[in-house]
């Protein structure tokens, strides 16, 4: 029986590791593989929870280890995302299987607390993590490339666009800010030139990969990974990161320069044309003069429908703060127009719509949630979201719940979680994670072992990211994206343990072999 448990431990903690690999390398591509069981698709990363599970039970007894008031609040969610879970298919909603990653998928605690038991399995996940991270970035390029061409139409005709939309580039913006913010807590341990020559360009490239995109939710985590280690760092390790990330945005701009000069396009301008919007849409929230709010309001509903510019432009006529020029949407439609020119793959709704569109799907979701404020309207239950206008956003294609189904998602976890489980829900949830989270800082503090806070900080970093994303992003609705922050809970557990039994020093010896 023991040799049993042995193995099958062994082939757990590979199968753990391989699904990493994986998603870290190929994003969503990889986790919508799947096969069929009774017409119920089974994901990758079900298939990983199911050849886990004997696992944590076999190992049940170190379980013990983990804090009681963690394993009370953890149980309380897991136990009421069941409910919601039980409660949806046995009233025949198949789309409660869809929110099953709020509850199921926190088995990745007890997989990643168990499997980080073993203190080689650090290193182990460090190895997977740069390994995954270079295959990225191969895989990054290559989106960046069909994106770009794609839409411009010159080899359109190679191109399955059901393909690239399956790629995501958005989820590698999430893995390079992981791999980020493990690249700035362990660069001041590196020893071997070629060690630090190739954490240095893989740096450059995900730092690149982050921005490239224009996606405002990865920057901001970006910069929320910056902030926090600049406040955690201290001597010599922040000023090699200080060190490295300067100098890596040498190549990054070599790197924009190459591409975009090659591509004829001007990844800038996107940028710029986003963060006028966001700007411009809280300027008209905030503004004063209600008209021009009205104005602006009706413009991003217009954006949103699909009306060209020169429509929006030409409506805008009829209002006579057009002639005085007192409103931002004036001005801002003649800057969308030029950003249309110079880049023609943004949609019209992209940039000012999207923005707008957010928000209304936002509060339409916490008023929705109030309607249940307690346990919250359960799993696979959706508001029917609508534009001022009355115009339905989008309908449910209920024959495809699992892929392709036209849900919309608040884009906030904190909207998800109070929506779908209620304030019961929400404060569990948020006590869980501020409480991982102070355990983790309690760490770094008493640690006396470099390598253990140095693991303790990147994966703090990590956690931070994740959830400044979250704030702004589905990242807790998709299986590649929300298994991470379980993740993260079990190894700041896990090496909670380690310190705790005084085993920090027999385990992590080799921290000066990098």
């Amino acid at each position: 029986m023991e040799i049993i448990k042995k193995y099958y431990s062994q082939f757990s903690e590979f199968t753990f590791f391989l699904y990493i690999l994986g998603i870290m390398s190929f994003g969503r591509i990889f986790a919508i593989k799947h096969f069929m069981v009774s017409k119920i698709p089974m994901f990758v990363t079900e298939i990983v929870l199911f050849i886990c599970c004997p696992y944590v039970f076999m190992n049940y007894h170190k379980l013990l280890k983990l804090p009681k008031v963690f394993i009370f609040a953890a149980g309380g969610f897991f136990s009421l995302g069941i409910f919601h879970l039980i409660s949806g298919l046995l009233s025949g909603n198949l789309f409660a299987l869809r929110d099953s990653v709020l509850s199921i998928y926190m088995v990745f605690i007890l997989i990643s607390y168990l499997v980080f038991l073993k203190p080689d399995n650090f290193k182990n996940f460090l190895k997977i993590l740069i390994i995954g991270n270079m295959l990225a970035m191969v895989v990054f390029k290559y989106f960046l490339f069909l994106a770009v061409y794609q839409s411009i139409g010159d080899i359109n005709k190679f191109i399955s666009c059901s393909n690239l939309s399956d790629l995501k580039g958005f989820n590698f913006g999430i893995y390079s800010n992981i791999f980020i913010a493990f690249i700035f807590s362990f660069c001041g341990m590196l020893k071997k030139n070629i060690n630090k020559i190739l954490m240095f360009l893989l740096l450059s490239l995900n730092i690149y990969t982050v921005v490239s995109m224009a996606s405002r939710s990865t920057v901001i985590a970006f910069i929320a990974n910056i902030i926090f280690f600049l406040l955690v760092l201290r001597g010599r390790y922040l000023k090699l990161m200080i060190a490295y990330f300067l100098t890596s945005l040498i190549l990054v701009g070599f790197s924009y320069y190459v591409d975009f000069n090659v591509e004829k396009i001007s990844s800038y301008k996107k940028h710029g044309s986003r963060l006028t919007s966001i700007v411009t849409l809280f300027k008209s929230i905030l503004t004063i003069d209600r008209k021009a709010q009205t104005i602006n309001i009706d413009c991003a509903q217009k954006l949103c429908v699909g009306e060209s510019v020169d429509q929006i432009e030409n409506g805008l006529k009829s209002y006579p703060e057009w002639a005085r020029k007192k409103t931002f949407a004036t001005e801002y439609m003649k800057k969308i127009l030029k950003a249309q020119d110079n880049l023609k793959y943004i949609s019209q709704n992209e940039a000012y719509g999207n923005a707008y569109w957010r928000m209304v799907v936002g509060v339409q979701a916490v008023e929705f949630g109030l309607q249940a404020p307690i346990l919250g309207k359960g799993f696979g239950v959706y508001p029917d979201y609508r534009l001022a206008n009355n115009q339905k956003m989008t309908e449910l294609n209920k024959e495809k719940f699992a892929l392709y189904s036209q849900v919309i998602s608040p884009h906030n976890h904190i909207i998800t979680v109070l929506m779908k489980m209620g304030f019961v829900g929400l404060a569990l949830f948020l006590f869980i994670n501020i409480y991982a989270f102070v355990v983790g800082l309690e760490l770094m503090k008493k640690c006396n072992n470099v390598f253990i806070r140095q693991y303790v900080m990147a994966v703090l970093g990590s956690f931070v990211s994740w959830h400044v994303l979250a704030l702004l992003f589905d990242v807790i609705d998709a299986p590649m994206t929300n298994m991470f922050l379980w993740i993260f809970l079990g190894m700041i557990f896990a090496i909670r343990t380690h310190i705790d039994d005084n085993s920090a020093n027999k385990g992590f010896q080799y921290e000066t072999k990098f």
